[in-house]
């Protein structure tokens, strides 16, 4: 319960700020709220969450978009924002890296399938939690093992359970509880 009502006072604080009427793509999400949304995500996956630093990358199609995730992720750290007390790290991923990204998640931005595919192999192989930001149920279908979405103009977080475990990850149960699970 406490977990929801935190979840649900971030997402309303910040859509309160925001001023701007989601839709059905985590693209639309005001870059603040998706990097409050990742890192709350990342909070609920047990192994991540307790390292002392956290790096998270960041993947995408459209560079002006990539700039301001960026933006508000490092903002939300500067403000001293941690993943269980720890901080993070937040960087621009090429696509020179995406074989070995050297990074504990990474955020998916990006609009190609070959991409998305070489992704979902390097996630698995270097047991990296992967998070997808547009094409989410198309994405979690496919093996991506979190999808950031909205519904009827509410964030909704899809799982793939069978990719989580691929990618030698495990989410608290409370958080399980509050998502929408796949195989």
């Amino acid at each position: 319960m406490r977990l929801k009502l935190l979840m649900s006072a971030t997402l309303l604080l910040l859509a309160g700020e925001t001023h701007v009427a989601l839709s059905e793509e985590a693209s639309d999400i005001p870059p603040a709220m998706q990097a409050a949304l990742v890192t709350r995500i990342i909070e609920q996956e047990k192994t991540i969450s307790a390292k002392p630093d956290i790096r998270i990358g960041i993947f995408c199609s459209d560079e002006t978009a990539c700039r301001e995730l960026l933006y508000a992720f490092k903002k939300s750290s500067a403000r001293g924002v941690k993943i269980n007390k720890s901080p993070f790290e937040v960087r621009l991923l090429g696509k020179d890296e995406l074989s070995d990204p050297g990074v504990d998640a990474i955020y998916i931005m990006a609009d190609d399938p070959d991409i998305v595919g070489e992704l979902i192999k390097t996630t698995r192989k270097n047991k990296i939690l992967s998070i997808a930001g547009i094409n989410a149920e198309a994405y979690v279908h496919a093996g991506i093992s979190v999808g950031l979405t909205t519904v009827e103009n509410r964030p909704k977080i899809l799982v793939n359970i069978t990719s989580v475990r691929e990618e030698g990850r495990e989410f608290q149960t409370r958080f399980m509880t509050l998502v929408k699970l796949y195989q």
